[in-house]
């Protein structure tokens, strides 16, 4: 193993420049310092991977989270007043409070997502990346996937709110 003196990624032997930062590497350690390397970055990385992940509501996030629940009542009211029933009022019914809690507590979606991976769901799931101040960072895909998944829901949402109506 060969560890990069200016980034500290650990490399293979036949490695020849660091793949992180391009630094030409040095010579390989001995087995007992890439063993206790080894040791020192699982700890990191089990503290850094434990730490909770605070996720950032913004404005427009609770923008959509409160009109989708103003969706779900409006929903309600709809249908007790036309007294009908369809499989449109079921998905406005089911998603519009799922779109709300995506928008409004993503901290605790967080938690479910990585309760599920802990159970060998969704293998594929580094969500962070760890920053040059030892603490772990969003991707920016989950965040951009995320409001992707709460503007594309809350459309959804309003389109089945719609065929409620118009479609007897």
């Amino acid at each position: 193993m060969k560890i990069c003196y200016k980034c500290g990624a650990q490399q293979s032997d036949s490695r020849i420049f660091c793949v992180d930062c391009n630094i030409q590497l040095g010579k390989p350690v001995s087995k007992s310092e890439a063993e206790f390397v080894k040791q020192q970055t699982q700890a990191k990385l089990a503290t850094l991977t434990d730490t909770p992940k605070y996720i950032k509501v913004s404005k427009d996030d609770k923008i959509i989270g409160v009109a989708s629940l103003i969706g779900f009542a409006a929903g309600i009211i709809i249908s007790a007043i036309f007294r009908r029933e369809s499989q449109y009022a079921v998905l406005a019914a089911v998603f519009f409070p799922m779109c709300a809690a995506y928008a409004l507590m993503p901290n605790i979606i967080w938690s479910i997502q990585e309760a599920f991976i802990g159970f060998g769901f969704n293998r594929f799931s580094l969500r962070y990346y760890i920053h040059k101040n030892d603490d772990t960072v969003l991707f920016d895909i989950f965040k951009w996937s995320r409001k992707f998944g709460i503007y594309f829901g809350f459309i959804v949402c309003v389109l089945c709110l719609a065929a409620h109506i118009i479609i007897k």
